[in-house]
């Protein structure tokens, strides 16, 4: 009997809209890194106002920079924009397609624009406070890779390896493969 089958990707539905166990755990990673921010923010004397402001500043820009970087290199093929339905695809995040490095460049947008604007705040402190952040917030989010049952491994046959942190139960190819989102 398998333990760790991961429960399906959707969460719950609200008036017919389905919100996915992804989102969930991206969502959550974005709060822990806010509030981790906010800590070491406060330890420097600094308010909460700046921590709210940079949270905003990195997030829009990160979330348009994710979607940017997936889809340039799909143009043509995935989405074709010479067509008003090329560009809806373009803009319906509900099917997925974001990428960590659009997100990394657009964070770092981020934090220098928000440090632009407050002027007595140093860019590379900043920088420095939301790298952790992001390690925080790519931990708690990769486990959204497990409820969509993708960024894994090899297949693992031999039954003794077959338990989780090492091999995670994938249902659509029916076997246990290494639990690449977990390492």
């Amino acid at each position: 009997m398998n333990l760790l089958c991961a429960p399906g990707r959707v969460a719950f539905s609200i008036g017919g809209l389905d919100i996915y166990w992804y989102a969930i755990m991206i969502t959550i990673g974005m709060l822990l890194a806010l509030m981790l921010v906010s800590h070491l923010l406060e330890k420097r004397g600094v308010g909460m106002e700046f921590a709210l402001e940079l949270f905003l500043w990195v997030v829009v820009l990160a979330v348009i920079f994710c979607r940017v970087f997936y889809v340039v290199p799909r143009i043509g093929s995935t989405y074709d924009l010479g067509t008003a339905e090329g560009w809806k695809k373009v803009f319906n995040l509900r099917e997925g397609g974001l990428t960590i490095i659009g997100g990394i460049f657009g964070g770092v947008l981020g934090i220098i624009c928000c440090c632009l604007r407050n002027k007595k705040y140093s860019i590379a402190r900043t920088a420095d406070l939301v790298v952790l952040a992001l390690l925080v917030g790519q931990i708690m989010g990769r486990w959204g890779n497990y409820f969509n049952q993708e960024l894994y491994g090899l297949r693992i046959d031999d039954p003794a390896l077959q338990f989780f942190p090492f091999a995670v139960y994938i249902d659509m190819t029916g076997s246990w493969h290494c639990a690449l989102f977990f390492y």
